[in-house]
């Protein structure tokens, strides 16, 4: 009878959110074979059954707990279509730091984790079953950008993964040196990576950004060399992390370029080169990738261009009881696009901390798009040239170009001039509609404003009155996204991004240099 009353409810609000009469008999039927599967006792795959890769509670799964969960999606649909769904504020208020002494710290434990030098690229863990807590640290940085949240105060920024959501009180645990000499208890601020306008579901792991202020206290001493995450006040932590970006340094005009998670189980080495050399023409200072796993031979271009040029390789795995497996993860990956969607936010915001302090630009980009200037050099003069458009040049979030499709696979009008090892240049076509602000865009993130990054845009903002973001004429540049297909979210608009293409010169002014850079690189490698 719980189960009828409830899949009740659950129907009712379902009429309300769905006014397709198709929609709402699938809805139905779904209903009945919830009721039919409640006839039965839950069982337990075979040994020889399908693997089931989708992130399974670590209290069990439970019918009634997942109608629950479905009501409750329901109900958030229909409060956002009548204005009522909560959206998380953007910019925090001021807040009071809150410290506190462990009885002269005689009740204070030496973390059970053994401290590290080096930044520590694998997940460390804070569990509370008491109060259902379980985060993954994956690093700590240094933060002394204004900001409106601990606006007389330095903070510790950390970055994490939070089962389901990170909504209990955190506090953070400062260390002054290799020693482990306790400094300072405060109280942290945390801030899920997220909207749930975007997806309303908290089954996940989701990325969240701690802030953890440091005291006045300990202003005039050397900032903290390790933080640990407690769920109490003066409990023994099981983590330990190094407090990257801990030296001062100047913050230049320049970009870096950060990659999520590559995870290619085929090789895309010749194209990844051409790709490069393109972000190093165009004016990136340094190239970030992130990898899950990459081909033999791509992982020979990347290891080629950290020892001769500026890029940067990060190790990545996923967290908690994710499976990292190469090929199970990769195929956990892409059967959960929600899941793979919160992942990718931990290595761009990661990216984001680890240049706050000498980057001005972060670009978030992949490796099938390219951001092309149409009427300056490159990028670094683009952006000059933008901000001086504006009176208060520096109160922006984010620089937006506008998104164009190019579809290879489909057009036979290949550049035969150029050589085949040349992906971009070769493939000239590109759909005549420009998409909509906002659709597939990819920004330019301006550091000392940000607090928090999505894949598209800047999130979280560091103070009060900043712009959103600021758009570029698409005369002034375009980001190119080399596609296969259309994408399933574009797909009313597809037969015509598909069919009605133009000629697209943007890349001519820059292929001689382009195709020299390239050749070179893939003779030295031995890839022609």
């Amino acid at each position: 009878m719980r189960l009828a009353r409830r899949l009740v409810v659950w129907t009712r609000h379902a009429r309300r959110c769905v006014r397709s009469h198709r929609s709402l008999f699938l809805i139905n039927g779904f209903l009945f074979l919830l009721l039919l599967i409640a006839q039965f006792d839950d069982g337990q795959l075979d040994d020889d059954a399908d693997v089931n890769y989708a992130p399974i509670p670590a209290d069990g799964v439970d019918l009634l707990d997942d109608v629950d969960y479905a009501l409750e999606t329901f109900q958030y649909i229909r409060d956002m279509q009548v204005g009522r769904a909560l959206v998380q504020s953007v910019v925090e208020p001021k807040r009071t730091v809150r410290s506190f002494d462990c009885a002269a710290w005689s009740a204070w434990r030496r973390p059970t984790r053994a401290p590290r030098v080096e930044p520590d690229v694998e997940w460390q863990t804070l569990s509370d079953t008491q109060l259902n807590m379980q985060l993954f640290i994956y690093s700590a940085y240094m933060d002394r950008r204004n900001n409106s949240l601990y606006p007389d105060v330095n903070s510790v920024q950390l970055l994490v993964m939070a089962r389901r959501t990170a909504n209990q009180t955190i506090f953070c645990q400062f260390y002054d040196d290799d020693s482990l000499h306790p400094a300072a208890i405060v109280r942290a601020h945390a801030r899920e990576i997220w909207q749930r306008g975007w997806d309303p579901r908290n089954r996940f792991y989701i990325p969240a950004l701690i802030t953890c202020p440091i005291p006045a206290q300990l202003a005039s001493a050397a900032p903290p060399a390790f933080v640990s995450l407690t769920s109490k006040p003066c409990n023994q932590p099981a983590n330990l992390l190094p407090v990257q970006g801990r030296q001062p340094t100047a913050v230049q005009d320049k970009v870096v370029v950060c990659v999520k998670g590559m995870d290619f189980l085929k090789d895309v080495s010749i194209e990844l080169v051409e790709w490069l050399e393109l972000q190093y023409l165009l004016g990136a200072d340094r190239v970030v990738f992130y990898t899950y796993y990459v081909h033999p031979q791509t992982a020979k271009v990347l290891d080629f261009y950290e020892r001769e040029r500026k890029l940067v390789q990060v190790s990545l795995t996923l967290p908690g009881e994710s499976p990292n497996q190469p090929f199970i993860r990769s195929n956990f990956i892409w059967r959960n696009r929600q899941q793979k969607r919160r992942n990718e936010l931990m290595p761009y915001n990661d990216c984001l901390y680890r240049h706050i302090g000498t980057h001005r630009y972060v670009l978030i980009a992949d490796i099938d798009e390219a951001i092309v200037p149409l009427k300056y050099g490159d990028w670094p003069t683009m952006l000059d040239n933008i901000r001086r458009q504006y009176e208060y040049a520096d109160d922006f979030t984010a620089i937006s170009t506008i998104n164009v499709f190019k579809f290879p696979n489909l057009t036979t009008e290949i550049d035969e001039s150029i050589p085949k090892y040349m992906y971009m240049l070769r493939h000239r076509r590109r759909s005549a509609a420009l998409s909509k602000r906002g659709d597939y865009g990819k920004s330019f993130m301006y550091s000392p404003n940000v607090a928090t990054v999505f894949n598209h845009f800047a999130l979280h903002r560091l103070r009060p009155r900043l712009r959103n973001t600021v758009y570029v004429d698409p005369g002034v540049a375009l980001k190119l996204h080399y596609k296969d297909s259309c994408p399933i979210e574009s797909r009313d608009e597809c037969p015509d991004l598909l069919h009605r293409t133009v000629d697209d010169p943007s890349l001519d002014r820059f292929a001689p240099n382009l195709t020299q850079r390239v050749t070179a690189v893939l003779k030295t490698l031995n890839m022609i």
